[in-house]
């Protein structure tokens, strides 16, 4: 989300102001539909962008609202999050909206109660990684309403045997509780020291 840049013709229309956006190559989740499953260190590398990327959105005072793959997109060497359209800004620490927003499976449990913020972001980015890593969803649901209730009242099922890597990442973005959640920035910190034990927690500032 970075890259684009705001050109000012200078010819016939002379005024207008136009976008100059990055081409991706595809999203995350075209990547997810191939029968291979992505190697750790693919993984990491998602997740150490997209980490980046949300400590940056989080300190502007705004939240994404719907990380997941399909907003994930493969720019020349890295990732990109993309798709603003539920942005919004913070009052305080949350977002306070009427009505669920976002995508079903990687809503935060606040989220069901309309209190989103940067808290759902490192959420929905931990069911995304751990989707890449394992195929699978740290909640299902036969139903909408199936899964919702889930989330609301249960235990993230997280799938035993994740990389050492990302055993503490996962666990401590899929927290209940937003308060003991990480934040985008300590989920960065967590990448940058190769996620290998909780000892970093106590020196991470969000």
């Amino acid at each position: 989300f970075r890259g684009a840049g705001v050109v000012r013709d200078a010819g016939l229309l002379e005024g207008n102001v136009y976008m100059a956006l990055e081409l991706g190559q595809g999203s995350l989740a075209d990547r997810l539909q191939r029968p291979e499953r992505m190697p750790a260190d693919a993984v990491r590398e998602v997740a150490l962008h997209i980490s980046e990327a949300l400590t940056y959105l989080h300190a502007q005072g705004v939240a994404h609202r719907d990380v997941k793959p399909g907003n994930v997109f493969r720019v020349g060497d890295g990732w990109k999050l993309g798709d603003f359209g539920l942005v919004r800004g913070l009052e305080g620490s949350i977002v306070q909206s009427s009505g669920v927003k976002g995508t079903p499976l990687y809503l935060a449990p606040e989220v069901l109660q309309g209190k989103a913020g940067p808290p759902s972001d490192v959420w929905a980015l931990g069911v995304m990684v751990h989707e890449c890593l394992t195929g699978a969803f740290p909640f299902t649901g036969a139903t909408e309403f199936e899964l919702m209730s889930k989330i609301a009242a249960g235990e993230p099922q997280i799938v035993p045997g994740l990389p050492s890597e990302f055993e503490v990442f996962v666990r401590r973005c899929l927290e209940r509780s937003r308060e003991k959640r990480w934040t985008a920035n300590e989920a960065l910190v967590c990448l940058g020291s190769g996620g290998r034990s909780e000892e970093h927690t106590s020196e991470l500032q969000s």
